[in-house]
């Protein structure tokens, strides 16, 4: 039931209520137990369910739990440092991919796992991050041997006049497919999963992000699909 309707079922209710009180059962209540019990019943039903429909004003909600949530990152969402990326179609018809022109050089794709994700200030409420998985494809040649290798780092805002604080790291696994070098480097379309070690609330404050360093080789075309991060979600 939506708020405006709740309105008006109330106001009818006590309107109801009202005229049977002063029309017909104020002269009865003096001489009859019962139904001076009954009337006192009537009042705290009413009373009880005015501050139900009127605890949060107008703004009254449900409650949401829900631990399977996930939200996509385009790469257009992303910044790009070192190398030369561009928009481009991917491999199958329909998709668009950041590509990173042949060179030998170190690319790294910044990935703002926070702009996807629901903050608040409330503890244990908002996004509670667990894991950020990225789809990335290495075409042409593999890359150098340091392959590609992931960072999750986290800032808190600094109020004004404050110096931007120095990165926390967040310690995480690698999925089995891309725990080596030897494995996130290879000629392949590649799906890398960063579980976190110790899942937390992102707190209205905090500033997340994924590092991606991409070693290429000199003829290594990299392909950038983008990234989702998985979490729980309360409000």
């Amino acid at each position: 039931m939506n708020t405006l309707l709740q309105w008006i079922v109330i106001t009818l209710l006590l309107a109801f209520a009202g005229g049977l009180v002063f029309y017909n059962l104020i002269p009865m209540a003096f001489t009859n137990r019962e139904l001076r019990r009954d009337i006192g019943l009537l009042r705290k039903y009413l009373v009880h369910r005015w501050n139900v429909l009127t605890r949060y004003t107008m703004e009254l909600g449900g409650y949401v739990h829900d631990t399977a949530m996930s939200q996509w990152i385009s790469p257009n969402m992303c910044s790009y440092v070192t190398g030369t990326w561009t928009d481009a179609v991917g491999a199958v018809t329909g998709t668009v991919v950041k590509e990173k022109a042949a060179a030998d050089n170190t690319g790294v794709i910044y990935i703002p796992i926070s702009a996807a994700l629901f903050q608040n200030s409330n503890a244990l409420k908002g996004s509670y991050i667990k894991s950020i998985d990225m789809y990335y494809a290495v075409t042409t040649a593999a890359l150098d041997a340091a392959g590609a290798i992931a960072n999750i780092d986290r800032f808190v805002l600094p109020v004004n006049g404050a110096a931007f604080p120095a990165l926390v790291a967040h310690t995480f696994t690698y999925d089995t497919g891309n725990d080596t070098a030897a494995e996130s480097d290879d000629l392949d379309e590649h799906t890398m999963t960063l579980t976190l070690a110790t899942p937390f609330w992102l707190d209205n404050d905090d500033l997340l992000q994924v590092r991606l360093t991409i070693d290429a080789a000199a003829t290594s075309v990299v392909r950038f699909h983008g990234a989702r991060v998985n979490f729980t979600f309360r409000a």
